[in-house]
């Protein structure tokens, strides 16, 4: 017969776990709660665009985390972009029209619109779009894609810091990119309060 695991959770009695919650509550109260702004306030302006990071700092508690999902572009610029496809969220295609790639991304044959074929002075002026289709549209063909040193910039005065999110450092090696040297560069000169992959 099999003896049963130990389950220290199972043995503690609900007065100990009312005074570990107590405790837990205790020092949750001294900091306020973090709130993260992903890609500023993009319920209405487009994900990572300036309106949206300013609104989000201006309106949002103040230790608010601005997120940024980071991309590179060919000549190692780090832009705030909530896509590996520029094209999911910017007007791309109909400037640059029959230019896609395919790319393995995470394993996946992907075929758009990649910021390591372009450098950063041939996106600049490209305009974002909503990417959540239910969300206004109201906003499109108003903001140009912005670098991260842009957010900081924009919102320095307001908020403590930027969250970086690497979300595909894998694909950017592939392409000689290094997302570990843009991000040790960044943070030497900019407020980065948070750095964060799933990789």
């Amino acid at each position: 017969m099999e003896k049963a695991k130990h389950n220290p959770v199972r043995s503690l009695s609900k007065l100990d776990l009312n005074v570990i919650l107590d405790v837990i509550l205790k020092l949750d109260a001294r900091s306020p709660p973090l709130v993260i702004a992903h890609g500023g306030f993009s319920g209405l302006f487009p994900d990572s665009s300036e309106d949206a990071y300013i609104l989000a700092a201006g309106v949002s508690v103040p230790n608010v985390a601005l997120w940024c999902d980071v991309q590179l572009t060919k000549d190692k610029v780090g832009i705030c972009f909530p896509s590996v496809d520029l094209d999911n969220a910017t007007y791309i295609s109909d400037i640059i029209r029959n230019k896609s790639t395919s790319y393995l991304v995470n394993g996946v044959s992907t075929r758009g619109y990649f910021s390591v074929d372009y450098n950063f002075q041939d996106i600049s002026g490209i305009s974002l779009k909503q990417v959540i289709q239910s969300r206004s549209q109201r906003f499109d063909y108003t903001f140009p894609v912005l670098t991260v040193e842009d957010v900081v910039n924009i919102v320095a005065p307001q908020t403590p810091g930027l969250w970086l999110n690497i979300q595909h450092d894998s694909f950017y090696t592939q392409h000689n990119l290094s997302m570990k040297s843009f991000v040790l560069s960044v943070s030497r000169k900019l407020r980065v309060r948070y750095i964060s992959s799933p990789e």
